[in-house]
C-alpha cells in the first residue's frame, strides 16, 4: 500500500525528529555494523509512518508518538533478521558448508541467499573461528561471556573477532 505524500507540516515534524533515529539505535543496543541498515529500513519508514498517523488532538507530543512507532519498527527489524540468521545457527558447520556447495549447483539462489553468503564467509575460517563467530553473533554471547568460556579478557575476544572479520573479508 502506497502512502500519501507528506504535507509541509508533517515533513517539518520528520526533519525536526530525524536525530531520534540514531538515539533509538543507541538505546536499543543495535550493533554498529547494523545501524545504517536499521535507520534506513526501520527508523525512517517508522518516522514517516508516525507523521502520517499522528493526531495532535490526542494530547501527546509528536516526538513521544514517533519514538514509540520507530521503536516498534526497530524491534520488528531485529526479530526478522534474527529469524533469518536463526535458520543458519541451527545447522552444524559441516551442514552449513554443504549447503554452500548445494547452493552453487542449484540455480534457485533466492531461498539460499543468506545461507550461501554466510557459508562463503564462514568457510574462510578454521573451525575454532567459525564456532567463535557463531557464539558471538548467532547465540548473542557478550564479550565478557566469551572471555569466561575461553579464559581470556573481553578485549582479547574483541581482538580475535576483529582478526576473524579480517580473514573473512579476505
Amino acid at each position: 500500500m502506497r502512502q500519501k505524500r507528506l504535507t509541509k507540516k508533517q515533513w517539518d515534524m520528520v526533519l525536526a525528529n530525524r536525530a531520534m533515529m540514531w538515539h533509538i539505535c543507541y538505546r536499543l543496543h543495535v550493533h554498529p555494523d547494523d545501524v545504517e541498515d536499521v535507520v534506513e529500513d526501520a527508523c525512517l519508514p517508522g518516522l514517516i509512518r508516525a507523521a502520517h498517523r499522528f493526531d495532535p488532538t490526542r494530547g501527546v507530543k509528536f516526538s513521544t508518538f514517533a519514538f514509540t512507532v520507530m521503536r516498534g519498527e526497530v524491534l520488528t527489524w531485529r526479530r526478522n533478521s534474527r529469524r533469518r540468521l536463526g535458520k543458519i545457527s541451527s545447522m552444524e558447520d559441516d551442514t552449513l558448508l554443504a549447503t554452500h556447495e548445494d547452493a552453487k549447483a542449484n540455480q534457485d539462489q533466492t531461498l539460499l541467499y543468506d545461507k550461501n553468503e554466510c557459508a562463503v564467509l564462514l568457510s574462510r575460517l578454521e573451525k575454532e573461528g567459525r564456532v567463535l563467530m557463531k557464539r558471538r553473533y548467532w547465540d548473542h554471547m557478550t564479550l565478557r561471556e566469551l572471555g569466561k568460556v575461553y579464559h581470556v579478557s573481553p578485549q582479547t575476544m574483541r581482538n580475535r573477532i576483529t582478526r576473524h572479520f579480517k580473514t573473512m573479508r579476505g
